[in-house]
């Protein structure tokens, strides 16, 4: 249960077996290939085809962009399937059988029909658009301009002076025709129509009323070509319905597109992989790290890929000389540790030589979580929850381990319900504290609680500093803090709790031989100034307010636990004033809305209170992190997973 211990690989392959070789590795999923040396010579890759890979990648992209509104819904049996494995060769097989180039270059076309088809159908209302304000208008559209003595045109004036300009045409007493076409949004149409020799005076009624000459539509009159577009639109709509049925056909081929898109992104990231091979006249040369508990696997696995003689693998120690930040880190722990390193991950990876804290969080984490939800109730859904997730899902790995996560707390929820004597609130003929009247007792369970793990991360920092040869530090740092705590510790359960003079005096010796540790090594190991050293110790000395204040943190737990229950008494008490009748009716539907609202906010704030104990008050004592995950060369696995053939 710590961070897997790592080896170095190196393979030398021949130049003919290098794609065969790679194909193998990626297969295997158990190295992390090593980035090249400044001055090796690099592998050149085969341009053409990554370019084909990506090219072929980019059209796969936007099929499915293009059919992404279409693709049916998962059914409950698809869901429960979950993700389907596969190996290398059964990937690349269903991907040549399933002629994912017909199906992509199909709905690529029909895309492009159905964009052309909604241009057409856009520009068809604008048209119509346009011959709104004209549709009163009986004179066909293509005879105007054709006019000679008279001028006929059409334009608009803004309406709020529509009447003045209509009186300006009259009191002109000439022979102007003018005639209202249309009223709309503030603007109002008129066809002009006037002899050529009144074009100046008509001229200067247009300026004076500021008259928007428009241009003329083509066609007809503009009723029957109004007519004539709407049933083009029809049309066009049928077509564009046509187009976006056939696309749902397709759509329900999208497991063919995922399946390519996995292979296509498979072949991308060998061939950016290949980037980190060197290579000599006749050979490439693969560098790499390998889990150490995986090394006979590699070379039986690599044993019935290739015939002895066409590869030379070496497998070593990693030794003292290579930089902590180079090596990669993967965590192995048992079953009832490995859903806690979401934790730890998501905090920061340790690095190769560093301890793994996720073994060490674990029972916190239980009995926190436990403690600050504390319901038979509540840990009884989460575990009915859980475990028909987990027992009938086949859930993304990442998820299925979340799942577990929550599983395994749900048993503390249940123990913690259990010794409240409380079940959805209400409050059980059994109890081991009573949430209401030994408040005092919990609120000390939970300070002891937290001093506990305060000490367990001293302790573990202290042995960090040893194993790294850092005597002086972990004096200074971790075990002068540790028995200083300890000290005190003992000192008030003496005093206070069992009255054995013999703890008090334990206590006070080993406070003194704390503070000492805390504020003279600093003189012994400060090279400048022995005076500067004393200050500086007097300094960390001051550092026991922070202390206060982490242990102080730890009376959430109390608090969130008597929250939640009161939360869930008070709910009780409600319904319970409610009517008989009601009770029976609206009671549930009450009842069922308040308890699940008080369930999420208190998992939810017994999740994030947790959480901030282990980051802050229990990793800020010996935890630094900064380690780099362990990358395997592997599948993208965006839709599948590539079944491991390490295991074959």
């Amino acid at each position: 249960m710590a961070v897997a211990k790592m080896k170095q690989v190196s393979l030398v392959v021949l130049k003919q077996d290098r794609a065969e070789m790679m194909a193998a590795i990626q297969a295997f999923q158990g190295v992390e290939l090593r980035p090249l040396e400044e001055n090796a010579t690099i592998f050149e890759t085969d341009r053409t085809q990554l370019a084909e890979t990506t090219r072929k990648l980019q059209q796969l992209h936007s099929a499915q962009m293009v059919i992404k509104p279409f693709k049916p819904k998962k059914t409950m049996s698809e869901t429960r399937q979950g993700r389907s494995e596969f190996t290398m060769e059964e990937l690349t097989a269903l991907t040549r059988e399933n002629k994912f180039e017909q199906v992509t270059d199909d709905i690529l076309a029909l895309d492009q029909k159905r964009s052309q088809l909604q241009g057409l159908r856009k520009k068809n209302q604008e048209k119509q658009t346009e011959l709104q304000p004209w549709l009163k208008l009986d004179v066909p559209l293509d005879e105007i301009p054709q006019l000679k003595q008279t001028q006929a045109e059409i334009g608009t004036v803004s309406s709020v002076i529509k009447s003045d300009f209509m009186q300006a045409v009259e009191k002109e007493k000439r022979p102007i025709y003018i005639e209202e076409l249309s009223d709309i949004e503030g603007v109002t149409s008129y066809f002009l129509l006037y002899h050529q020799q009144d074009a100046e005076t008509v001229d200067g009624l247009k300026y004076q009323y500021a008259f928007q000459t428009e241009a003329l539509p083509k066609g007809g009159l503009p009723y029957e070509t109004l007519q004539d577009l709407k049933k083009e639109e029809r049309e066009l709509v049928e077509r564009e319905k046509e187009t976006m049925s056939r696309l749902k056909e397709l759509a329900k081929e999208y497991q063919i597109l995922d399946l390519a898109e996995e292979y296509f992104e498979t072949l991308q990231i060998r061939h950016q992989e290949s980037e980190k091979l060197s290579q000599t006249e006749a050979t490439v040369v693969l560098t790499g790290w390998l889990i150490a508990d995986e090394e006979e696997a590699f070379k039986s696995f690599l044993s019935r890929k290739f015939p002895s003689g066409h590869y030379y693998l070496t497998i070593e120690n990693i030794t003292e000389e290579v930089a902590e930040e180079e090596i990669p880190v993967a965590l192995t722990n048992n079953k009832l540790v490995e859903p806690f390193e979401m934790f730890t991950e998501m905090y920061s990876y340790p690095k190769y030589r560093q301890i793994d804290p996720t073994p060490f969080l674990t029972p916190f984490q239980l009995v926190f979580f436990g403690m600050m939800l504390a319901d038979v109730g509540y840990g009884a859904l989460l575990w009915i929850g859980t475990f028909i997730l987990n027992r009938f899902f086949n859930l993304d790995r990442g998820l299925a381990r979340s799942i577990r996560f929550f599983h395994l707390l749900s048993y503390a929820t249940i123990i913690w319900g259990i010794i409240y004597g409380s079940a959805f609130g209400v409050e059980l003929p059994f109890h081991v504290l009573s949430p209401t009247e030994d408040v005092i007792q919990i609120l000390i369970l939970s300070v002891v609680f937290g001093i506990i793990q305060i000490l367990t991360g001293l302790a573990i920092g202290a042995y960090g500093s040893l194993r790294q040869n850092d005597m002086s530090g972990a004096l200074s740092g971790s075990i002068s803090w540790f028995l200083a705590l300890t000290g005190v510790s003992l000192l008030a359960l003496g005093k206070f709790a069992l009255e054995m003079p013999v703890l008090v005096t334990v206590g006070l010796a080993l406070i003194v031989i704390g503070v000492f540790l805390i504020v003279f090594m600093p003189v012994f190991t400060t090279k400048k100034s022995r005076i500067g050293g004393f200050f500086a110790g007097l300094w960390e000395l001051y550092g026991a307010t922070s202390y206060i204040g982490d242990i102080v943190s730890y009376t959430r737990l109390m608090a969130l636990g008597l929250a939640g229950g009161s939360i869930a008494s008070a709910f009780n008490t409600i319904l319970a004033f409610l009517p008989t009748w009601a009770q029976f009716t609206i009671g549930i539907f009450l009842a069922l809305a308040m308890h699940a609202l008080n369930f999420f906010l208190s998992t939810l704030s017994a999740y994030v209170h947790s959480m901030r104990l282990q980051y802050v008050e229990f990793f800020g004592k010996f935890y630094e992190g900064g380690g780099r995950k362990f990358a395997p060369f592997k599948a993208a696995e965006k839709h599948i997973y590539l079944k491991q053939e390490k295991t074959k």
